[in-house]
């Protein structure tokens, strides 16, 4: 066969394997994904008699119609740390999901370079290289959806505030949260109120709340209700203060992020224009430029700017990074 047969087949065989994982990793999801197990755990908690400790009726409840093999993928380490960053971008997917797209993307990078005849080495580098998308982009997905809880976080405070202050309780409080105010926000909340309505401790849910957000206020928050239901006082002014207070610094993490704009901009331009000036040369005088590729000199000088490159893009981050 000739070199486009051979690209043509790998790439049909290459999209039907990926088909076929994402179609097993869907199923998956659906019958054993984070809202599966959840389910499943809030009808343990209610089947479960009153003399069983929460923590074991929580881990049972989690994996009790999970098959035994698969039960043990499901505690490995990575897959308890794939499942976290997936709550936290609220996701829906399965860790399974995420490791079979990494699996995929290892196989695709090899597969395709060495089928085009562009080389096993590059093959080698994008197989090593694209496996780090999905974790990255959950990473970022969680990064703005947390960025989103806390700008949302003080209207939150409020709402529990005046139910207090209106003389309901704390759970009264969470319910307002969970209805009337928007996701993710609302989302988190809820699964918070439904976990104590099905029987969770309001300490043990708050700090399952803490966890799922991974936001220094939130955790204020939760500390502030611990300590008040351990050693009474006035809930209500206490979240009224802490909401002032979450808001000053947000209102101070805007102007340093719009103080440390001129920094950010220039990192973007220093880090992009050797890139765009080396497309523009490449395509007025290619000859000119084919040194850099075409002898050992040039691609070790290559080499050497993009390692400088990234040693100064990642200075320029952690200079502009100010933490409120």
């Amino acid at each position: 066969m000739d070199r486009v047969t051979v690209v043509a087949v790998t790439l049909l065989a290459f999209v039907a394997v990926v088909a076929l994982v994402f179609g097993v990793g869907r199923l998956a999801t659906i019958r054993f994904g984070h809202r599966a197990r959840q389910l499943q755990r809030q009808i343990a908690i209610t089947r479960e008699e009153g003399e069983v400790r929460i923590e074991r009726r929580l881990a049972r409840g989690a994996t009790s119609e999970v098959p035994v093999l698969l039960r043990h993928v499901l505690d490995a380490p990575l897959m308890r740390r794939l499942d976290l960053m997936l709550v936290r971008a609220g996701s829906s997917r399965s860790p399974l999901e995420i490791i079979a797209l990494m699996l995929m993307l290892s196989l695709g990078g090899f597969l395709l370079p060495a089928a085009t005849g562009l080389g096993a080495l590059l093959g080698l580098a994008l197989a090593l290289a694209l496996p780090a998308i999905p974790p990255m982009w959950l990473l970022r997905v969680a990064h703005r959806r947390r960025a989103r809880f806390e700008s949302q976080f003080p209207d939150a405070l409020d709402f529990i505030c005046r139910a207090l202050r209106a003389g309901h309780g704390f759970m009264a409080g969470l319910g307002m949260v969970s209805t009337e105010l928007p996701d993710p926000v609302a989302s988190e909340f809820r699964t918070t109120f439904e976990e104590i309505n099905f029987g969770a401790p309001v300490n043990e849910a708050l700090a399952r709340l803490a966890a799922r957000v991974d936001s220094p206020d939130l955790e204020f928050f939760v500390v502030a209700v611990v300590i008040q239901r351990e050693t009474g006082g006035n809930l209500a002014e206490l979240l009224g203060g802490l909401s002032s207070t979450v808001r000053e610094r947000m209102k101070l993490a805007g102007k340093v992020r719009a103080l440390s704009a001129e920094g950010r901009l220039s990192g973007i331009l220093m880090t992009a224009l050797p890139f765009a000036l080396a497309g523009i040369l490449t395509t007025v005088n290619p000859v000119y430029m084919s040194a850099l590729w075409s002898s050992p000199m040039g691609r070790h000088i290559v080499g050497v700017v993009l390692l400088m490159m990234l040693l100064g893009s990642i200075w320029i981050q952690f200079t502009v990074r100010i933490r409120v």
